[in-house]
């Protein structure tokens, strides 16, 4: 390479060598097909002007040249940071052509093209081999970082968008002061497509960096709170897609599969779990079922019983993944095992025997998954060899066989695989032999895992036993007898009593067989103490000790009768009524042991909570048992509802007696609604000023002295100002079961459940967003009835939550409209019991009557609401249809002549002041008198007001007067340009001029009720002289923020060479008229 000494940067030759770059961008603009060869022409500019050197010091080559190209290249490069939405693709070729510009220099530097000839002497400190590629990425990558705190920000957002494409293309950006400038400022920006985009970029540098360097894991944990708490879920996507998988970044990444946006629980499971099961690359496979920790595996499936079938399927997809995986230490290829093998081996990693029950169903879902992706498993399974289930199973092989009879069991009913279950599963004989010698080996097992194993397969075993076949009779007895046995653990009562039921002719046997069991637990913990009792006074030993443990083991007992009879009422339907056993069961063992815990260790206190767990376990099973039991004993409902009345407002009773008693209540208005007060007062729910969720249930159990109860709980994230979270969702989750079923119709009270909702005090309250999210989806698609009472409280929900409206609110205006638009729209309706869109019509004259009529609107709130109905009706297709012989059709058209009403009123009195909400109102109007033309043609504003039925439309829109503030100018036409003062010479024409304000503080327009034309005139003439006067004009002061140009430019640019004589006339008359 000859070297081309100049004496300073603005050399000629250097100039010409760099003025090519401007035509190869502008080549590059219109397609991406030639970014290639237009790599080769740049690097070619690139070489010569590197020649271009100056002598620098000490002799030294200063390297010129390149600076200047890289200045070249990036001026032209910044046109693109601003362009508008048709330049937007020119830009975007720009941009993949730098990424391909970039990786060409990388290429080249690595093939060594720059040769230095070191026997030139003026070369002699060039001899050394200097890449290309790192300099320019560094002059690119400081000019960017120089656009972080731009203030248009669009030019932030095309910076950013810049970075992240080169980092996505694995271009090696260095800057360690990079990560720092991110954080500080675009990751806090306030636009959400930026910080997205600076949030992908950090979390792609974190992955470059390979969490090694300082301060990444600053950088990580920073990146952590952005996915937390951004309310944004584009941010939250482009951070989770982008980080780096291992074992510490998927304890922040799982959690986020149960994440209120759809898109972003999908994106996890295609672009960050599934292809890292079994890289491509090489690379570690982080989410291989043996790389990831237990709990992890767990939070996997998570998307497995997601209510969206897009999540749905790329969960099954990741299981896939999961179950055809090479064994990471050896590579051996999963083909090279049958499916079912494959199957247990991935069971084995959940450790199925330590997992709880609700654990386990997402791992029965698991198995489910692959048994319908892969039906060779479902053909080589079942009871084939029954030594080997008596003695050698194993739990993740018992958890397989009672998934596979529950995926049967449901192809069943819905009629596919017909008589595979039956053949599958053993006769009741073979299986009452196998459960009895698995509770042999319960007994018997020595050892806690042993143990644990042996109780996991005996309930897997009992839950298979409930789809067998009773009806012949065999075995039953040897069955019966192993579901009775008395040394059972508590954990098999459930499968145990479930088996029993299907056992059993009726309820009376069933209730009868396990009062008996009960019976002899009771006589044997009294037999157990006759010896003691018979012992002569004077030679028996005095053992406080021996005392203390008697009585323990008295209330461990009592305490597993309970559990007993617990699970046996849950299964109960008949009145008490019919069983004198069960009654004496409940009158001789659950309610004395309620009333002595409660009222023994008081000491003047009606309710005390137990110290020690046995009690408390005792205390808290027995409340359970009693409430069950007043549901099927009427005598008993008073008695627990008086109790839960004084109960649930004890501050020294556990929350989990507590919870038990609020569910008893609303399961005890479910029960016994005939028993509501009939005053209209039986449920009256109302939200005070503080925030505090008030609940008023009455029961008159007897005809005079009715009995209520009052549920209060203050609605704040900090449990220490209100009760519990907990105790809150119970309550709303109690209110929607009243909904629901018809026993509660009140407005009021879905409106206060519907605030409590989107309050964002109850954001972190999961449990209670869960349910009412449901209830709404639920309640408001069942019936056009609940459909009419959605709309109902639109207005009132509405007016609240712009009162209370809060920057950080999660719940904003449009989003609450469009959700009311869904609620009441009649093609959501589950059963197509009418397709009457009286719902939709109401929810449409709201938002009318909300712009004309609510004092607490401002402009903003409007806007939202025109916003609104443009982007639900802005298409003649969307509005409601119906016909002329319809039942509905007289009603629907009255509702449509008052929209037809409101509309003009709006347009007459509260038209929108701004370009966008003007657009959207319009779009909205020509949309629905598109729609109703036949209907509205016929019909003047004189017969709209003799109908009888639109006397309600005329009441409420009586009393709108235009404001002040709402009549606005007519907008001014684009065509006609600024043109010279003689322009307003011609009379009335000088009203087609808008002059330019340069004042602070400018003179205000002057507002009168009625006006006449010489008052405008005069109005127009002296806001011109006032601007003529002015000592701003004729400074050559600056355009303002809305790019306006001042009147010495027009002037200048604008006057004629005759134009001077008649300006000055014109002027002298603007001052005679204003000194008149």
């Amino acid at each position: 390479m000859v070297l081309v000494f100049i004496d300073k940067p603005t050399d000629a030759r250097l100039k010409a060598v760099c003025s090519a770059i401007p035509d190869i961008l502008h080549e590059i603009q219109g397609s991406v097909a030639n970014h290639c060869k237009n790599s080769v022409a740049l690097y070619k500019v690139h070489r010569d002007a590197q020649r271009h050197v100056m002598k620098g010091h000490r002799s030294k080559p200063d390297r010129v040249g390149q600076r200047v190209f890289c200045d070249a290249f990036l001026i032209a490069f910044s046109r693109t940071l601003k362009v508008t939405a048709e330049q937007k693709c020119a830009a975007d070729n720009v941009l993949k052509f730098l990424v391909t510009y970039i990786k060409y220099l990388k290429k080249q530097d690595e093939n060594g093209i720059e040769n230095v000839n070191p026997e030139d002497e003026d070369q002699a400190c060039l001899t050394e081999r200097r890449p290309i590629e790192p300099r320019f990425t560094k002059s690119v990558l400081a000019f960017l970082m120089d656009g972080f705190e731009a203030k248009d920000k669009s030019v932030r957002f095309r910076v950013v968008h810049t970075l992240s494409e080169l980092l996505h293309s694995k271009v090696t950006l260095g800057d360690d002061d990079l990560r720092a400038r991110l954080e500080r400022t675009l990751l806090r920006d306030s636009d959400s497509q930026i910080r997205a985009r600076a949030g992908s970029c950090l979390a792609l540098l974190c992955s470059l960096d390979g969490c090694v360097r300082e301060g990444v894991q600053e950088t990580l944990e920073e990146l952590y709170e952005v996915m937390q708490f951004d309310d944004k879920p584009e941010v939250r996507k482009a951070i989770l897609c982008n980080l780096p998988v291992d074992r510490t970044t998927l304890d922040h990444i799982l959690p986020h599969l149960r994440d209120r946006e759809q898109t972003i629980r999908k994106a996890i499971y295609t672009q960050v779990l599934t292809p890292q099961v079994s890289p491509k690359d090489g690379s570690p496979a982080y989410c291989h079922p043996s790389s990831i920790k237990p709990s992890q595996r767990l939070a996997a499936l998570a998307g497995l019983d997601d209510r969206e079938d897009g999540v749905q399927k790329a969960a099954e997809e990741f299981i896939d993944a999961w179950l055809n995986a090479p064994e990471p230490e050896n590579g051996q290829e999963a083909a090279q095992y049958d499916a079912l093998e494959r199957l247990v081996c991935l069971l084995k990693f959940f450790r199925v025997q330590k997992r709880e029950e609700k654990e386990l169903r997402l791992v029965c879902l698991m198995v489910k998954t692959v048994l319908k992706n892969n039906s060779d498993i479902c053909d080589n399974i079942g009871f084939q060899d029954l030594a080997y289930w008596r003695e050698d199973a194993v739990p993740e092989e018992a958890l397989l066989i009672r998934s596979v009879a529950q995926y049967f069991l449901d192809a069943k009913r819905d009629n596919k695989l017909d008589g595979r279950l039956e053949e599958m599963l053993p006769t009741v004989a073979e299986m009452a032999q196998i459960i009895a010698v698995r509770c042999g080996v319960l007994l018997q097992a020595a050892e806690q895992d042993d143990e644990l194993s042996a109780r996991f397969i005996l309930i897997q075993l009992l839950e298979l036993a409930v789809h067998l076949d009773y009806s012949d009779y065999v075995g039953t007895n040897v069955m019966r007898q192993c579901m009775i046995q008395p040394k059972l653990p508590e954990e098999l009562f459930d499968p145990c009593l479930d088996v029993l039921v299907a056992l059993v002719q009726s309820e009376s046997d069933f209730i009868q067989t396990v009062v008996e069991l009960v019976h002899d637990i009771l006589d044997a913990s009294e037999s157990d103490e006759e010896p003691v009792e018979t012992q002569d006074l004077e030679s028996a030993p005095q053992d406080p000790d021996s005392s203390a443990g008697s009585a323990d083991d008295k209330a461990k007992r009592r305490l597993r009768c309970l559990r007993l009879c617990r699970t046996m009422l849950e299964r109960v339907e008949m009145p008490v009524e019919r069983y004198s056993l069960l009654k004496a069961i409940i009158e001789d063992l659950i309610y004395p042991v309620v009333k002595t815990t409660e009222s023994s260790p008081a000491e003047g206190t009606d309710h005390k909570a137990p110290e020690d767990s046995t009690s408390a376990a005792l205390y808290e099973v027995g409340v359970r048992s009693l409430c069950l039991a007043s549901l099927v004993c009427e005598s008993l409902a008073p008695v627990v509802f008086d109790r839960a009345t004084r109960t649930i407002c004890d501050d020294e009773v556990s929350l989990e007696v507590k919870l038990i008693y609020l569910q008893a209540i609303f399961d005890l208005v479910v029960k016994y609604k005939h028993l509501l007060d009939s005053d209209g007062k039986g449920i009256l729910v109302k939200m005070n000023k503080s925030q505090q969720l008030e609940v008023t249930i009455t029961m008159r159990f007897t005809p005079h002295s009715p009995v209520y109860v009052v549920l209060e709980e203050k609605i704040s994230v900090n449990t220490h100002e209100g009760r519990h979270p907990e105790t809150l969702a119970t309550i709303c989750q109690g209110l929607a079961k009243l909904l629901h079923s018809g026993i509660l119709d009140s407005p009021d009270a879905l409106r206060e459940l519907y605030k409590t909702l989107i309050l964002p005090e109850t954001a972190g309250n999961h449990a209670l967003r869960q349910c009412l999210d449901h209830f709404f989806e639920e309640y408001s698609t069942s019936h056009p009835k609940n459909q009419m009472r959605m709309q109902e409280i639109f207005k009132s929900v509405f007016v609240d939550l712009v009162q209370r409206r809060k920057e950080d609110d999660p719940v904003t205006l449009p989003i609450l409209c469009n959700k009311f638009v869904h609620y009441t729209s009649y093609l959501n309706l589950k059963r197509n019991v009418s397709n009457d869109p009286e719902a939709q019509f109401r929810l449409i004259e709201s938002m009318l009557i909300i712009i004309l009529k609510e004092p607490s609107l401002q402009k903003g709130h409007r806007k939202d609401l025109f916003r609104s109905l443009s982007d639900n009706w802005s298409a003649p297709s969307n509005l409601p249809k119906f016909n002329s012989d319809d039942s509905f059709a007289t009603s629907s058209t009255i509702l449509v002549f008052g929209i037809k009403i409101l509309i003009d009123k709006v347009k007459a009195c509260r038209p929108p002041r701004d370009s966008h909400p003007s657009k959207w109102f319009g779009l909205f109007e020509t949309a629905f008198t598109t729609r109703y033309q036949t209907l509205l043609e016929p019909m003047s504003d004189d017969e709209f007001r003799e109908l009888e039925q639109l006397e309600r439309i005329f009441e409420e829109v009586k009393d709108i007067f235009p404001d002040d503030e709402d009549v606005v100018a007519e907008p001014r036409t684009r065509g006609q340009k600024r043109r010279s003062l003689n322009f307003m010479a011609k009379g009335n024409d000088c009203e087609n001029i808008k002059p330019v304000i340069h004042e602070i503080n400018p003179p205000k327009r002057r507002r009168v009720s009625t006006t006449t034309d010489e008052d405008d005139d005069e109005a127009r003439l002296d806001q011109c002289m006032s601007r003529l006067l002015s000592p701003a004009m004729g400074d050559g002061a600056e355009a303002d923020d809305e790019g306006e140009t001042s009147w010495d430019s027009i002037l200048d640019t604008t006057r004629g060479p005759d134009d001077s004589d008649e300006e000055e006339e014109i002027q002298q008359s603007l001052l005679d008229v204003g000194e008149d």
